[in-house]
């Protein structure tokens, strides 16, 4: 019975030499990952804007425009601001803000809110290259405000 002891302790010591061992390994492992070097910077603080108009003619919603604007890295050297408004068949507007540093390169919040009156989705009931285009059909959606709101930490 002693032996049989000695024997589950070696075996038991042995066990936990190698889970030490693997995670000694894992630990250095990770820490070289850490170093290699972005071949780009995370945070870009160059600015850029855009605006866009663009007409839609989509079958069951309508016709109208949308415009389309975006600033980037102008809000506190790396925030984002972008919206659209919609005018035409389909009302409606969104709006965004996104990469706002409350604690710089390690803690930002971003924002979304929008409100579409009128939205259509096609629905194919068989698919293929064969498929007839009246196969398709196109119920119109209401939707109503949807908003978000996240904070991340990096």
């Amino acid at each position: 019975m002693g032996t049989k002891l000695i024997e589950e302790t070696g075996d038991s010591l042995l066990f936990h030499f190698k889970i030490i061992l693997v995670s000694i390994i894992s630990m250095l492992w990770i820490q070289t990952l850490s170093a290699i070097e972005r071949r780009k910077d995370q945070f870009s603080d160059q600015l850029g804007y855009m605006v866009v108009p663009a007409p839609y003619s989509l079958p069951g919603l309508g016709e109208g425009w949308v415009l389309l604007a975006s600033t980037n890295n102008a809000i506190l050297d790396y925030g984002d601001i972008y919206g659209y408004g919609i005018m035409g068949d389909a009302e409606g507007y969104g709006f965004g803000a996104s990469d706002i540093h409350l604690i710089p390169k390690t803690l930002m919040i971003e924002y979304s809110s929008e409100r579409i009156s009128k939205a259509s989705k096609m629905i194919f009931h068989k698919r293929g290259m064969n498929s007839d285009k009246e196969v398709a059909i196109s119920p119109l959606i209401s939707l109503t405000t949807a908003s978000a709101s996240t904070c991340e930490a990096s």
